[in-house]
């Protein structure tokens, strides 16, 4: 695009746990980031993580999030996202569904859910955007939005990235394949991935500031999924 100049910088930003399969087929692990303690090594299963269980666990369910923020400073263009399905307490445990959406219901066995969606903050704009997937089965797979290194019409697009959750434990600890990156993500933990990419476009002049994350949220009460309107 002409008169667009753009800077794009990746990486990721949190990996908290090693991929555990890696290891235990032999192969080094990935290497740890150096402000963060060497994880203790557990005995893992094929499936990635020690003791997988093999159906549900009564009365709970598990939540996973999927979640793009695009921010950014200087002078971008500004969008405004007001399309929620969902809101999720993550100090209470509570999900509600907001009623346009009370047809989502879990079946004994059912998983859980992966909430996914985006937000825009600071300069380009504000909102968010999302929806409930329901887990039925595991290995499951899903698609995971980064930064694609294009802006179009001065605004960052994003491409998917193949993601499958291959088993889950008893405690909570998922395991999952990102892309050709196999991990582990204890309950509560996260895996992001950070782009910047600069606009200079018109009387546009600014930086965005693009952050896809997984969070891991475990096992939670089925009784606290309630709908509202």
């Amino acid at each position: 695009m002409e008169g667009l100049t753009m800077k794009s910088n990746r990486g990721v930003v949190f990996l908290f746990f090693a991929a555990c399969l890696l290891a235990a087929c032999g192969a080094p692990p990935a290497a740890e980031p150096s402000l963060l303690p060497s994880p203790t090594p557990q005995p893992t299963t094929p499936q990635g993580v020690a003791s997988p269980v093999l159906n549900p666990l009564p009365d709970k369910y598990l939540f996973i999030e999927v979640w793009v923020d695009t921010g950014g400073s200087g002078n971008l263009p500004q969008i405004r996202m007001d399309r929620p399905r969902y809101q999720f307490d993550a100090l209470a445990g509570i999900l509600d569904i907001f009623a346009s959406r009370a047809d989502i219901s879990l079946a004994a066995s059912q998983w859980g859910f992966i909430g996914q969606g985006q937000s825009l903050s600071g300069a380009a704009g504000g909102g968010a955007a999302s929806q409930l997937v329901t887990i039925d089965r595991f290995p499951f797979e899903l698609s995971f939005d980064i930064f694609s290194g294009i802006l179009e019409a001065g605004f960052p697009q994003l491409e998917p990235v193949p993601v499958i959750l291959l088993a889950v434990s008893e405690d909570g600890v998922l395991a999952l394949q990102i892309g050709e990156q196999l991990t582990q993500l204890p309950v509560g933990e996260s895996w992001s991935h950070r782009d910047a990419a600069e606009l200079a476009l018109d009387e546009y002049n600014g930086v965005f500031d693009i952050v896809s994350t997984i969070t891991n949220y475990g096992w939670l009460d089925r009784s606290q999924i309630q709908t509202r309107d």
